[in-house]
């Protein structure tokens, strides 16, 4: 994963919105940062993982699935508003309606490997890096092949991610063209 030191801090209030579409005890992501091609993640996770009794050493898979969802959404509103994808310029509003039905996981943890396990930690985030490696652009589907990283590669992988575009006339040169 690329060390990338000219990352900024994602703007709060765009992260909290991004975060409403989640009920309040799924909003694991509390801080990110962004570049042009990567993201870090800090996340909270709860003492007790999604329906168990009982309090748990580790994170679970479905709990980093979660924290990938959610950095993976930040990191393309920020990607998509500043050109990432070729031809495609949207406002951080239209982006918030279009996130509801228009991006979706294809496939959710692709290669992924738990190296090690990840220990919950109650003072300190767990913390998660993704890169963009590659986008192809099909008519008005955007694919992008993500790379994460989480706690320095205790656990890592793809995500295979799909982005539904509005309606845009587009040449017959964008199919199947790489994008980033």
């Amino acid at each position: 994963m690329e060390n990338n030191s000219i990352r900024r801090e994602y703007p709060q209030h765009q992260l909290d919105r991004i975060m409403e579409t989640y009920e309040p005890e799924y909003r694991l992501l509390v801080r990110a940062e962004l570049s042009p091609r990567t993201a870090r993640g800090y996340f909270r996770l709860r003492d007790k993982p999604y329906g168990s009794k009982q309090p748990q050493e580790h994170a679970g898979f479905d709990e980093l699935g979660y924290c990938l969802e959610q950095l993976t959404y930040a990191a393309f509103g920020e990607w998509l508003q500043n050109g990432r994808v070729e031809n495609f310029d949207i406002d951080f509003s239209d982006f918030l309606k279009m996130r509801k039905a228009n991006l979706i996981q294809v496939e959710a943890i692709k290669e992924g490997r738990f190296r090690k396990k990840i220990k919950r930690k109650t003072k300190e985030p767990i913390v998660c890096d993704i890169e963009l490696t590659r986008a192809r652009r099909f008519g008005n589907t955007c694919l992008a092949i993500v790379d994460y990283s989480f706690e320095g590669g205790r656990a890592s992988g793809q995500l295979e991610f799909g982005i539904l575009l509005p309606n845009m006339k587009l040449d017959r040169n964008h199919r199947g063209r790489r994008i980033c």
